[in-house]
């Protein structure tokens, strides 16, 4: 039985709060890590790559970054309006699928 929900605590490795429980316990839904892992710290961190929507008057901005929270600190906009789990590859793709709403800038 698969459950999803918050974690007991933020993802060690990446800082997320989403989870899904299996059978072998909680994982947290963007890098897979399991809690109660130790993670070793002689490796890298993941790398999560998120696309963001951000409005900014009655615009909206679709871009990608691995460190979300320092990128929209430097954006100018009114709301966040969505955080997708992907990188270059869907934010190129969001923009075709968009592209007749596009305005240019």
């Amino acid at each position: 039985m698969t459950t999803t929900g918050t974690l007991p605590a933020p993802c060690r490795l990446c800082g997320c709060a989403d989870g899904v429980r299996i059978a072998d316990g909680w994982h947290c839904v963007v890098c897979g890590w399991r809690v109660g892992d130790v993670p070793d710290p002689e490796l890298p961190l993941p790398r999560v790559d998120v696309v963001y929507y951000l409005r900014y008057a009655d615009r909206v901005k679709i871009g990608t970054s691995t460190n979300p929270r320092q990128r929209l600190a430097a954006i100018w906009h009114d709301e966040l309006l969505a955080f997708e789990r992907g990188g270059r590859a869907l934010e190129r793709e969001r923009h075709r699928q968009f592209a007749e709403l596009r305005e240019g800038g």
